[in-house]
């Protein structure tokens, strides 16, 4: 256990999902996970859809709000090309086209009831996105709750007028929301409505490279002067044991400054580093990308206390000899932040020491998820290893990565 780590913590908190189910989203058609853990580490080949999974646990959390969602589609490119098509006049339906991306086949599904799910495999916890049609609105002006039907039906009428939209349904509130599909992405709409009211869960997700940009630097002020303040310097030690201190300071700027420059100004801070025997600041940015890295996931770790740390490609940017330590810090987060964590890898070094560390720490239930997707007909399995698997596979020196 990593120095000052270790000591009295609190009873693991209950999981967010005891399983995972997800249904026509992205790549994946179908995937049943029966039991996932704390800490799941997700292993595959390549196109087995292992970042599909995280994205999935994004649209879960954040209750296919429709800014994560433009986020989702923005991140692959997809929100742009629609929209260059739509100014090319291309397309008659504008920028919401892009959503049908999320669904599995990359187009909307033609049959009523085929809709994206999220959630566990009991029912009770989930979001659920499909694409619908519904009669006109009511009169108060909200979309109508009667009629819905999909394009396949509708060409048995094509006299019958009615509005393309979606239709999400959550596990955490009762009453569905429609909303039309050119609506979704507008600030003043029904789908704005719904981003203010659903209740989200929180949520960090750690991209595969190492964004140092403002949001970390709200991350840090959050926490100085707090035990977690403690938990990052301790964190950046694995790396570099000279670490004393950090900050976000303001970046120099010119001495002329533009009005219309003075906002990027305020909020372009750096961090720096204060190191035993050094009389001045470091750049955190020239110490190299595990130091970055690092400090990434234990801010990202902290700002989702009680919901999901989402990590893609964990390994990128850690030396193999540090990646065990790295776990520990994470392993004990879990416990004492009330966190589940779902991350991927690709590095057969990485699952090596996860494994180690979920044998030592019993108290933080630990899994390795191994994807496959099966070329017959579209569904992702999954084979679950707990700590038991884990050990055999270890002293096997068995490949597990895929």
């Amino acid at each position: 256990m990593i120095d000052g780590l270790q000591g009295a913590v609190p009873p693991m908190k209950k999981k967010r999902l005891d399983s995972l189910r997800i249904e026509r989203f992205r790549q994946i058609k179908e995937l049943s996970i029966p039991e996932v853990g704390h800490v799941n580490l997700i292993v595959g080949g390549n196109n087995s859809g292992k970042s599909t999974v995280l994205e999935a646990l994004r649209f879960f959390a954040g209750r296919a709000a429709p800014t994560l969602l433009e986020e989702l589609l923005s991140l692959r490119g997809e929100f742009q090309v629609v929209q260059q098509q739509k100014e090319a006049s291309l397309l008659t339906r504008g920028s919401a086209e892009a959503l049908r991306y999320l669904f599995f086949g990359r187009s909307f599904p033609a049959e009523d009831g085929s809709a994206i799910y999220v959630g566990n495999s009991a029912g009770d916890q989930f979001v659920r996105l499909e694409h619908v049609y519904h009669l006109g609105v009511d009169g108060e002006g909200e979309p109508s709750a009667g009629r819905r039907w999909k394009m396949a039906s509708k060409k048995d009428d094509p006299g019958l007028w009615a509005i393309e939209a979606v239709e999400i349904r959550s596990s955490a509130y009762s009453d569905p929301w429609v909303v039309d599909l050119e609506d979704l992405f507008d600030g003043h709409s029904r789908g704005s409505r719904y981003e203010r009211q659903v209740a989200k869960l929180p949520s960090s997700y750690v991209a595969p490279g190492f964004p140092l940009d403002p949001r970390l630097a709200e991350a840090w002020d959050d926490i100085v002067l707090t035990p977690g303040e403690q938990m990052a310097l301790k964190a950046l030690r694995i790396i570099e044991p000279q670490t004393q201190g950090l900050a976000f300071v303001q970046k120099a700027g010119p001495s002329t400054v533009r009005l219309d420059a003075i906002r990027s100004l305020s909020e372009g801070r750096v961090a720096v580093l204060k190191l035993k025997g050094m009389s001045n600041p470091i750049p955190l940015s020239s110490m190299g990308d595990g130091m970055a890295r690092v400090l990434y996931l234990v801010l990202a770790a902290l700002q989702a206390q009680d919901g999901f740390l989402l990590i893609d490609e964990f390994e990128n940017g850690l030396h193999h000899s540090v990646q065990s330590m790295v776990w520990e810090v994470l392993f004990s987060l879990a416990q004492t932040q009330g966190l589940q964590i779902f991350a991927t890898t690709h590095s057969n070094d990485c699952v090596r020491a996860f494994s180690q560390v979920a044998l030592a720490n019993r108290e933080v239930d630990g899994k390795l998820l191994k994807l496959e997707r099966m070329p017959d007909d579209g569904r992702t399995v999954a084979a679950t290893l707990g700590e038991d698997d884990l050990s055999n596979l270890l002293d096997a020196g068995i490949e597990v990565r895929g």
